[in-house]
């Protein structure tokens, strides 16, 4: 699978949190449905630290404002917007921005937010702002640029993400048919195949 699965993703966010020693989180949603994400990251952040504490904030689409008084004015408010919907994930910002000169907010953000064209960059900075993204292209490395100039000279355009990805992807499996033949299926994750998109393949 070239993408990173959902447990991938709320691995990586846990492995976050404990290094930011988070105590505690709040989760705020317009609902108490939980989806496969969410799901993920409470039970593995049950397994792995005990000590942080959820709570959970569930904000009606009709309200004008948070209840404020659950929150730490001493310390970081460490929160998470837990749903898919553009329209609500904005205006809980908007609402999160007009109480954050009273407190120390750091906002954990989804992939999908990079593409919303409606929340301002001032937001995200006041609020402290964590987006994680499932892959990374490091421009710098000599790989990268090799990679790119081949590509504008074989098609004299830009390569796009998917272009990349199928890159990587045909590495990935022809560096493990070329160390281990045919039946290389059982070998898979013995070997750091090197890939463009990020440092190394994310195992599912």
């Amino acid at each position: 699978q070239t993408n990173p699965t959902i447990k991938s993703q709320a691995s990586h966010m846990v492995d976050f949190l404990i290094g930011q020693s988070t105590k505690k989180m709040y989760v705020i949603s317009d609902s108490v449905d939980e989806n496969n994400f969410y799901s993920s990251l409470k039970n593995m952040l049950a397994k792995r630290d005990t000590n942080l504490r959820i709570t959970e904030i569930i904000i009606q689409r009709n309200e004008d404002t948070i209840d404020y008084s659950v929150f730490d004015s001493l310390g970081i408010n460490t929160l998470l917007i837990h749903s898919e919907d553009q329209a609500f994930v904005t205006d809980v910002i908007s609402k999160i921005y007009r109480i954050s000169p009273y407190f120390k907010f750091m906002l954990l953000g989804r992939p999908r937010w990079i593409k919303y064209d409606n929340i301002e960059i001032e937001l995200f900075h006041q609020l402290n702002t964590w987006l994680f993204t499932p892959s990374m292209i490091h421009y710098e490395q000599k790989e990268v640029e090799s990679f790119v100039k081949n590509y504008r000279l074989s098609f004299k355009m830009e390569p796009d993400r998917f272009a990349f990805q199928g890159f990587d992807v045909m590495r990935f499996f022809i560096g493990y048919l070329q160390k281990y033949g045919k039946a290389f299926c059982p070998c898979l994750g013995k070997s750091d195949i090197q890939i463009l998109l990020s440092k190394s393949w994310e195992d599912t």
